[in-house]
């Protein structure tokens, strides 16, 4: 949040607020909120910043232990001073707990699922036309890299 308000920041604390945000969503497969953007008015955001972190993981339908919210607030605390560092992270209760194998619920890997098949599907048909324009011919050889470098490389493909 510090970065979008343009104030110095301290990268270590910066970094541990993005620790903070990929555990929310490797545990829950969801996102905590969209963006911190004031410009984009992100209503997670502003349930977030108002401290009101419990009603995300109610609407979000998300499971969380005690100890892994904790974790994950003290994470991403809005005050990078008291935020915790990554190295009191591996300190913290929650990564030292026992614990056993935990299962999504079944809702959570249906939806997981879909997305790995939709993304496949696209990456075999974005593979397709990458193939079809790496065929075409050109003047000289044009390696794709990107989407945006797929639309030049069509225009530089296509006789004047």
């Amino acid at each position: 949040p510090e970065l979008y308000d343009h104030k110095p920041y301290l990268a270590t604390r910066a970094d541990s607020w993005c620790l903070g945000w990929s555990v929310f969503h490797l545990l829950s497969a969801h996102s905590v909120f969209q963006t911190a953007d004031p410009a984009k008015n992100d209503p997670d955001w502003a349930k977030f910043a108002r401290g009101d972190f419990a009603s995300i993981v109610r609407d979000k339908q998300v499971e969380l232990s005690t100890p892994a919210q904790d974790f994950i607030l003290k994470l991403m605390d809005l005050n990078p001073v008291k935020r915790m560092s990554v190295v009191d992270a591996l300190r913290h209760p929650w990564l030292s707990l026992p614990s056993s194998p935990y299962m999504a619920p079944p809702a959570v890997f249906e939806e997981v699922q879909r997305e790995v098949q939709d993304r496949a599907a696209r990456a075999a048909a974005e593979n397709k036309v990458l193939k079809t324009v790496n065929t075409q011919p050109t003047v000289g050889v044009v390696k794709v890299q990107s989407r945006e470098r797929l639309v030049e490389a069509q225009k530089e493909s296509t006789p004047d």
